[in-house]
């Protein structure tokens, strides 16, 4: 009788186990993204076609390169499709269709993914997991700084890298960013880290007050540089445009000036905004640039990129 009760007391362990292996992954399983990513999704058709053209992807890749959930945004970039129409997914204020997919990839793979992750010592190249310092202790804004974390570390790391590795960069739990490069060669492995915990480099420039009409004519004044913004308006529509900036302001305003941040909303359009305070040199450049210059927009860019130009 005992030896039954321990027979089937051991059986109990093994299904329990078992099933918890099964909703808790230690570790992230080949086709696991793949699977949610059709299963969450309110259009079979649409979204199975995307998976399949992912999954040819994914296959073709060698095997130290193998990233499902590169392969799967390639395939949702190729495609075109706004995810939005096929998630139930609520992310506050308006979106472009490019963030919208960032969001809901990310959300996806967060999901999707292990709660244990090995290092890349089992395959060659680099891991880290950084940590963001939230000011905030709003839910909402800080999944808007840890998705904004996770897209200017793409950048860096495509920018830099691009052709070489391919990148798994994704968030881990509320506060924490996973880059894993897998076979990254040991003479890169140095530039990696310190690309990857080197703090966002801000920059502010003039936009040229002719810039509409000289890139139509595709002029490039010395001193400028064009960029290009992607902003959501009132109603909703995507709107894109470029615009010339000067490549050094001068009236010395710089982003490590800058001793106070904090992510906020557009009360009309609900876009998100960044509200910073300078140091004493910072708020005097501030006040001279803007006190000089009335009515004509001030370009802010983050690690290369034209993140907005209010007036």
């Amino acid at each position: 009788m005992k030896r039954n009760n321990l027979n089937r007391f051991l059986f109990l362990l093994l299904v329990l186990g078992w099933a918890w292996y099964e909703m808790t992954p230690l570790q992230d399983k080949p086709g696991r993204l793949l699977d949610r990513f059709t299963s969450e999704s309110t259009n079979k058709v649409v979204v199975t076609e995307i998976a399949e053209t992912a999954q040819t992807n994914f296959l073709a890749q060698s095997e130290s390169e193998k990233n499902e959930y590169g392969a799967l945004m390639s395939a949702v970039v190729e495609s075109g499709v706004a995810l939005s129409d096929h998630f139930d997914y609520k992310f506050s204020g308006k979106k472009t269709t490019e963030e919208m997919n960032n969001l809901i990839m990310q959300k996806l793979q967060r999901d999707s993914s292990g709660q244990i992750q090995f290092g890349l010592d089992l395959q060659g190249g680099s891991s880290f997991l950084v940590e963001m310092q939230m000011n905030s202790t709003n839910k909402v804004e800080q999944e808007g700084a840890l998705s904004q974390a996770v897209e200017v570390l793409r950048r860096r790391v495509d920018d830099e890298f691009s052709g070489v590795v391919e990148p798994d960069i994704r968030p881990m739990g509320e506060d924490k960013v996973m880059i894993q490069l897998p076979g990254l060669s040991a003479a890169n492995q140095a530039k990696a880290r310190q690309l990857v915990t080197q703090a966002a480099f801000l920059e502010f420039g003039l936009v040229h007050t002719n810039s509409m009409a000289l890139i139509a004519n595709g002029v490039t004044p010395p001193g400028y540089k064009k960029y290009t913004e992607t902003r959501t308006d009132a109603q909703g529509i995507e709107r894109t445009e470029e615009l010339l900036v000067e490549t050094q302001n001068q009236y010395g305003l710089k982003g490590e000036q800058i001793v106070n941040a904090s992510p906020s909303r557009d009360p009309l359009t609900s876009n998100a905004l960044i509200l910073f305070s300078f140091n004493s040199e910072g708020g005097v450049a501030m006040g001279s640039l803007s006190g000089a210059n009335v009515g004509r927009q001030m370009a802010i860019i983050l690690d290369g990129q034209l993140m907005s130009a209010p007036v």
